[in-house]
């Protein structure tokens, strides 16, 4: 996996996400898991396994404090990708 890099949401095309839904957080064990999840049905779409915080698997961006980059894999722990997150709006 790449070292960490800086990351921007200013850069990404935040208006039109490439995806929309939950964000879930739960464990097994030592391991947390961030679930996104389809916001009606519930269905995974993918997770990121967390052993230790700080790592690489979860990355903050340097220009906001609601996206961050996770690293992504599916339900199986295959493939491996770098997905933005983050929450569109202020909520109290």
């Amino acid at each position: 996996w790449p070292p960490p890099c800086p990351h921007r949401a200013a850069e990404w095309q935040l208006e039109r996400p490439a995806w929309s839904g939950r964000l879930r957080l739960t464990a097994r064990g030592s391991t947390a898991f961030i679930r996104l999840e389809d916001r009606a049905s519930g269905e995974l779409f993918a997770q990121a396994p967390v052993e230790q915080f700080p790592s690489i698997a979860v990355e903050s961006v340097t220009d906001s404090s609601r996206y961050f980059v996770i690293r992504i894999e599916d339900e199986n722990g295959v493939g491996e990708a770098a997905e933005r997150a983050g929450q569109a709006g202020r909520e109290p």
